[in-house]
């Protein structure tokens, strides 16, 4: 098995390298789709965030 990604370990070890390259790939993408998670929550919350805002400005006006 060839290792996709570059290697820190020497070539004798290619089994370690290529189980070690696999967890860190592996361990790259599931931080990167929480952070691609986390931004989306955030981008599909601020219409809601909005609405509660103007709410509460529309509350405060007719107080006043």
């Amino acid at each position: 098995m060839i290792s996709r990604f570059p290697s820190i370990l020497p070539v004798e070890a290619v089994g370690i390298s290529d189980s070690f390259d696999f967890l860190s790939a592996s361990f790259y993408l599931s931080c990167r789709t929480l952070c691609l998670k986390s931004i989306l929550k955030t981008l599909l919350n601020i219409p809601k965030r909005y609405d509660t805002i103007r709410y509460k400005m529309k509350e405060e006006l007719w107080i006043k």
